[in-house]
């Protein structure tokens, strides 16, 4: 599955954010129930009208994400995605108002939706994934291929956005017969030989900053912590999708990570 996207891992990382939003939206609307005496008959009723309401459409939305997700086979996508789930479930169960028992709790959760979500489109996902083999695509040639190039010009780089035009200059001939490379599928190897070193230095300092701000406004303030939350976890699903391709260059990213810096800084209700 690739959806309007250039590829699968392109597609499987905006699924892997649709997951990692919905689910945190979720944990919200399951917040309401964290006062009531489990499986009372007044936790029961608030669990049925939040089913009925936000709390249902969140469920389905995340579901279809993970289904999405699943169907790309990609494997890059479903790592990248697991560790920013850790990192969500983490942020929330150590937030300033919950505890370790809520970091369990919502461990567990992500966990069940998972293997659920497996357990129902295992079969073509999983065949998917055994199918992607490093070797097949060359990746590891191109990023032989790369590192030469950014230690022959380490501080400027060929320009920014001048990948695809540049790259047929350095790449040998495995490449050539190989095909059109239009992208690194690494964002850190592609920024540095673009841009230099002095660049991805830079730009990843800058993402690291957004990441840490939002990790300390999930973890000191209480009022929408979510937002930061989600910001940090979708920081870290780039983070490591970008070893191996080019996650950050995805707009949803910026436009998430905008929404939780804004919200990561103390206001008069806090």
């Amino acid at each position: 599955m690739t959806s309007t996207f250039v590829n699968r891992n392109a597609f499987a990382i905006y699924a892997g954010i649709m997951l990692l939003a919905t689910l945190g939206r979720l944990t919200g609307e399951a917040g309401r129930l964290a006062g009531l005496n489990p499986f009372s008959r007044p936790w029961l009723r608030a669990l049925l009208e939040s089913l009925a309401g936000r709390g249902g459409l969140l469920v389905v939305m995340a579901t279809t994400a993970g289904f999405a997700l699943l169907l790309t086979g990609s494997r890059r996508g479903l790592v990248s995605t697991v560790f920013a789930l850790a990192d969500l479930a983490l942020l929330i169960g150590f937030s300033r108002h919950r505890g370790p028992a809520a970091a369990i709790a919502q461990a567990a959760a992500v966990a069940a939706i998972g293997l659920g979500i497996v357990s129902l489109a295992g079969d073509v996902a999983l065949d998917g994934l055994a199918r992607t083999v490093l070797d097949e695509e060359q990746r590891l040639a191109v990023y032989t291929a790369l590192a030469q190039a950014i230690v022959a010009e380490p501080w400027i780089g060929v320009g920014l956005g001048a990948f695809a035009t540049t790259f047929p200059m350095v790449r040998g001939i495995d490449l050539i017969l190989a095909g059109t490379y239009l992208k690194a599928h690494n964002g850190y190897l592609e920024w540095a030989f673009e841009g230099g070193q002095p660049a991805l230095a830079l730009i990843t300092m800058l993402f690291a900053g957004m990441g840490a701000l939002c990790t300390l406004g999930a973890l000191r303030w209480r009022r929408d912590m979510l937002y930061p939350v989600i910001g940090a976890a979708v920081t870290d699903l780039v983070a490591v999708h970008s070893l191996v391709d080019f996650g950050p260059q995805t707009p949803t990213v910026a436009f998430l990570l905008g929404i939780g810096c804004a919200q990561s800084f103390r206001s008069e209700r806090d």
